[in-house]
């Protein structure tokens, strides 16, 4: 079976700084910081092959692909003390991290969110007011869904409960 995802941290990691081709810039050197022992917190790459492998088969991912990256987002939340998908506690996960607090910094005016189906699961908006976007889209049959989860999360984030 084929290695599509490369996780690391805790000091150790499955890459290392010569596998850029696989892993591409970003994660090779987060796998050698993490193998060095450098303080990185702990996460996953999906490897460069999975693109190739998409394009080459009918843009169809790996049947492998799935559960490896379950396993690496349990990887992550064993070392976090988090769970993927739990709206009390969730696990964050973000594509090239501090994307939002950039953002942010950069122009305090921008509003930042995300939209599609996932917009309408109360974790992924609780996940949202965690990470400080200001919006969640979704399609009208999920409002009736994401209204009440969204203002559950906004007191939440009032009152400080977590439940």
């Amino acid at each position: 079976m084929s290695h599509w995802v490369y996780t690391f941290g805790d000091g150790k990691a499955e890459g290392q700084a010569g596998m850029k081709n696989l892993l591409g810039g970003k994660g090779a050197n987060l796998a050698e910081m993490s193998n060095l022992g450098l303080p990185v917190p702990p996460g996953f790459t999906i490897t460069t092959e999975v693109c190739t492998y998409y394009y080459d088969h009918g843009r169809s991912y790996p049947q492998a692909l799935k559960d490896q990256v379950e396993n690496a987002l349990a990887f992550v939340g064993r070392l976090t003390g988090r769970t993927f998908g739990d709206g009390a506690n969730p696990l964050q996960v973000s594509v090239r991290s501090g994307t939002v607090e950039r953002g942010k910094k950069t122009r305090s005016t921008i509003k930042l969110g995300i939209c599609g189906e996932h917009g309408g699961d109360p974790a992924s908006i609780h996940f949202c007011q965690a990470v400080g976007l200001d919006y969640v889209s979704c399609s009208p049959y999920r409002v009736p869904i994401a209204r009440p989860a969204a203002a559950q999360a906004g007191l939440r984030q009032r009152t400080g409960k977590t439940a």
